[in-house]
C-alpha cells in the first residue's frame, strides 16, 4: 500500500470516527433536551399545586393527606428527574470531548495530507524545471541556423 492510499484510507477512518462522534453527541444532546422539557413540566406541576395547596382550606384530614402525598411524589418525582438531567448533562459534555478529540485528529491527518500533496507539487515542479533547464541549455549549445 502506497503512501497516498494510507493515507486516505486513515483519513476515512478519522472521518467515519468523526461522524459517529457527532451522531452520538446528537443524541446526547436530544436526550437532555427531553429530559430538560421533563424537568420543565414536572416544575411547571409543582409550582401550580403548591400554589393550590396555599389556597386550599381544607379540613378534611384524608384529602389533605393524600394532596401531601401526592405533592411529595411529584417533588421526588422531579428529584429524580433533576438527577436524570445531571447525568445527561455530564453525558453529553463527555460525548462532546469525544467529538472534538476526533475532529482534531481528522484535521491532523487532512494537514498532513495537504502537506503530502504541496511536497509532491513542489517536487513535480522542480523535476519541470529541472527538465526545462535542461532543454533550454542544450537548445543553447547547439543553435539551430536559421536559413535566410
Amino acid at each position: 500500500m502506497d503512501n497516498n492510499s494510507t493515507v486516505d484510507l486513515l483519513i476515512e477512518m478519522a472521518r467515519k470516527k468523526r461522524d459517529e462522534a457527532a451522531a452520538r453527541m446528537a443524541q446526547s444532546q436530544l436526550r437532555c433536551q427531553e429530559t430538560e422539557k421533563k424537568m420543565g413540566v414536572l416544575n411547571q406541576y409543582l409550582s401550580e399545586y403548591h400554589t393550590r395547596q396555599r389556597g386550599v382550606g381544607c379540613t378534611d384530614a384524608i384529602l389533605l393527606a393524600n394532596y401531601r402525598a401526592f405533592l411529595e411524589r411529584l417533588e421526588s418525582a422531579a428529584s429524580r428527574q433533576q438527577s436524570e438531567l445531571l447525568m445527561m448533562r455530564r453525558d453529553l459534555l463527555q460525548k462532546r470531548q469525544a467529538w472534538e478529540r476526533a475532529l482534531q485528529h481528522f484535521k491532523s491527518i487532512e494537514v498532513l495530507q495537504e502537506r503530502r500533496a504541496s511536497t509532491a507539487r513542489i517536487t513535480a515542479s522542480r523535476a519541470h524545471q529541472r527538465d526545462h533547464d535542461s532543454l533550454a541549455a542544450q537548445m543553447a549549445a547547439y543553435p539551430i541556423a536559421m536559413a535566410g
